[in-house]
Parts: structure tokens; C-alpha cells; sequence
């Protein structure tokens, strides 16, 4: 009986609770183009970034070779694994990730940069 005072309150709590606007509205791609770093070329088109999408989540659907994270993606360039690569434009610090782009380009694997990575990790799932 104590457990269900305790939901009924958080719930009445959570109701009175001003919603966020930033969490309501989704940004438009132009938005989260204009968010990205200046090393974010090639850029992917608003229509080719839904097809990575849904390329990388029919990819962890089937279990196939999804690599996730600089760390894992570095290391498997550099055994020879190869692939295409696709890179988060809006990544804070520049620093941790561009030099990989010169490592896929002689490696000959492709590569291309999509928006938001938080897009990138809601198709990762």
C-alpha cells in the first residue's frame, strides 16, 4: 500500500513539472548541420543520412559487423578490416577524431559524416 502512495505522488509531481521546449522540439536537419564541426566533410544529404540510417539499423538487426566507438573503429582500420565508416558531425572536441579520416583515406574505406550523434546512436540502438 506504501508503494503506490509513493507512484501516485511522483506521478502528481511529475505533472506539475514545466516541460522542457528543447526536449519537445526535434531539430531539423539545417539545425543540426549548423551544430556540426568544420572537419564534418563530407556531409551527408538530408536524404542519404535517413538511408545511413536505415542501413545501420538493418545492419544491427542482422548481427553483422557493427563496430561502434572510435577505440573499436581505430583498431579494426588498422588489423585491416574494412567497411564504411560513418562519423558524428556534432563531436565535441575535434581533437579525439580527426585524425581518422586521413587513416580511412589511406586505407581506401570509405567514409562520410552524418549530423547528430544522437541520431547516430538511436540507429545503433
Amino acid at each position: 500500500m506504501g508503494k503506490t502512495k509513493i507512484k501516485i505522488e511522483a506521478e502528481e509531481n511529475a505533472e506539475n513539472l514545466p516541460m522542457k521546449t528543447e526536449e519537445l522540439a526535434e531539430l531539423t536537419y539545417e539545425e543540426k548541420v549548423a551544430n556540426c564541426t568544420v572537419i564534418a566533410k563530407p556531409m551527408c544529404s538530408k536524404k542519404l543520412s535517413k538511408k545511413c540510417y536505415k542501413l545501420i539499423k538493418k545492419a544491427v538487426k542482422h548481427k553483422t559487423y557493427v563496430r561502434c566507438g572510435l577505440k573499436d573503429v581505430q583498431t579494426r582500420i588498422r588489423k585491416g578490416e574494412t567497411g564504411i565508416v560513418m562519423f558524428a558531425g556534432d563531436v565535441a572536441p575535434i581533437d579525439i577524431m580527426c585524425h581518422l579520416p586521413g587513416v580511412c583515406e589511406e586505407k581506401n574505406i570509405p567514409y562520410a559524416y552524418i549530423p547528430s550523434k544522437k541520431d547516430l546512436g538511436a540507429a545503433l540502438g
